[in-house]
């Protein structure tokens, strides 16, 4: 690390909402950084928790600035969510440096890669495949703006180190969300009733999600579907340890820390690819299927079921040794600031694409659309009975 750094802030809506956030909040504890929560509040709906969108551009500003000043004066600050609130809070923002960092290949994320770069000095990724993409649509870009920092999945460390659970032979998992939008938990039903999927085994899902309900209406009555009660982080990591094979379903992704769990656990992944979605790491090409071919993903499931002891520790182990060669994050951290440290300054605008009393919820409607095409609302907070209060 360079000496005499400047202190590093994270700074998202919410760090209650996805696993990435949570990841990134524990690992920012752990290391002496700092973090400030544009939203902090949440609202309970129906048992679960979201994140509370309320007030004002202006009352975001002034919970940065009070939040700044119990901070150290020089300071770097990296906007998680993809940059979310960096376009409207700039003119409180008295960081050195800003850095916005994309978690996930949305839709449309490339061109609003463009529109933050006028307020941060550089965006991160998590993989290499995302910074391509980014560079393909923006070739004008310099490659020095765009870093890869990937989550930094083990900091649950204790959760994949704690005693197993027994593996249960032929038993199938979804990590995922229980989203459409993303997760395509609404594919679910598909793969369920393909006559790949026996059914002697029950599919096992987390009651995490924007969907849950949606779903859970439609499956309530059927036995290939289990609701686990796990609903902590390192409870679910915990339980996906039982499972023989775990199935996702995706539209896309970035690094998915469920798959780096499971693989790292030595449970087979069937992950998808083309379409846009490609695996963040080498997987065996056994645990691989064509994007939106269900033909394929059930061919590749039954094959997966039907694997000795000896096969699957061999699948499992090409899987780890891809998983491997991902960097860790602080050495990617580490790295990314050391070249900022020696790269001059660049001048960055003060005005605000968002004034200041343009609602909060308004304004995540329209970044919602820029990142996805489609419209969104309040978003469910991952960590449950998480305060928002950092």
């Amino acid at each position: 690390m360079v000496k005499d750094a400047p202190a590093v802030v994270h700074v998202a809506r919410n760090f209650g909402e996805t696993e990435e956030l949570v990841l990134w909040e524990r690992y920012a504890r752990a290391r002496g950084h700092f973090l400030i929560e544009l939203c902090p509040g949440a609202r309970v709906r129906g048992g679960d928790r979201y994140t509370e969108l309320g007030g004002s551009i202006a009352a975001m500003r002034a919970r940065l600035r009070r939040a700044q000043a119990q901070l150290p004066p020089r300071r770097t600050h990296i906007y998680h969510q993809g940059g979310w609130g960096l376009d409207a809070v700039a003119p409180a923002d008295t960081a050195e440096r800003r850095f916005a960092f994309f978690h996930e290949p949305l839709p449309l994320f490339e061109r609003l890669v463009v529109h933050v770069l006028r307020f941060a000095q550089g965006v991160i990724v998590p993989v290499e495949g995302m910074k391509a993409r980014i560079r393909a649509a923006s070739p004008w870009i310099p490659d020095g703006r765009i870093h890869v920092v990937p989550h930094p999945w083990t900091v649950i460390a204790d959760a994949l180190l704690r005693p197993a659970p027994a593996r249960v032979p032929g038993l199938t998992g979804f990590p995922g969300r229980v989203e459409f939008r993303q997760k395509r938990a609404d594919r679910l039903p598909r793969f369920l009733e393909a006559e790949e999927f026996s059914g002697e085994l029950p599919l096992e899902v987390f009651p995490v999600g924007n969907d849950v309900r949606s779903f859970r209406r439609k499956w309530r009555r059927d036995a290939r579907v289990v609701w686990r009660e796990e609903r902590a982080l390192p409870d679910r990591v915990g339980r996906m340890r039982a499972w023989d094979v775990a199935v996702f379903l995706s539209s896309f992704e970035g690094l998915p820390q469920g798959l780096a769990w499971c693989v790292e656990s030595g449970v087979l992944p069937l992950f998808p690819e083309g379409g846009g979605i490609e695996p963040p790491f080498h997987l065996s090409v056994d645990c691989v299927y064509e994007a939106g071919e269900t033909e394929d993903a059930m061919g590749k499931y039954s094959a997966l079921c039907g694997l000795g002891a000896e096969a699957r520790g061999q699948l499992a182990e090409c899987n780890r040794r891809g998983l491997a060669a991902i960097p860790q994050s602080d050495d990617a951290m580490a790295a990314m600031l050391e070249a900022e440290a020696n790269r001059p300054k660049q001048p960055l605008p003060r005005k605000a694409a968002f004034g200041p009393f343009w609602p909060v919820r308004i304004y995540g409607y329209f970044i919602h659309f820029a990142r996805t095409g489609q419209w969104g609302g309040q978003r469910f907070m991952h960590e449950p009975g998480r305060t928002g209060v950092v």
